[in-house]
């Protein structure tokens, strides 16, 4: 007969792990090994969270540093056509009096 596909005989019987000196150090090694991998993600995790945080902020600094050697740029050439106007403006007021 059929029993939903289970047998009818004795039910199994497990034996049992005696507690020896060797399968606890083996389970506290194992555990330990455990832990191990844990933390080294961990610390692999955060490393590269920094890493990128420390990419973007050099990413951050370029984009202002180009900003600023723009804004430098055009300040010191509105300067230097500032003093030529005034050297032109200068030359004709001095050519326009002798004539």
């Amino acid at each position: 007969m059929s029993n939903g596909g289970q047998s009818t005989g004795s039910p199994r019987r497990y034996r049992s792990v005696r507690q020896s000196p060797r399968f606890s150090r083996r389970v506290r090694e194992y555990l330990f090994v455990l832990l191990f991998q844990a933390c080294a993600a961990s610390l692999s995790s955060e490393n590269a969270s920094r890493l990128a945080a420390m990419q973007q902020a050099e990413k951050n600094i370029d984009g202002i540093l180009e900003d600023l050697n723009l804004k430098l740029h055009r300040i010191r050439q509105e300067s230097i056509d500032e003093e030529l106007f005034d050297v032109i403006s200068g030359c004709e007021a001095l050519t326009a009096a002798r004539r």
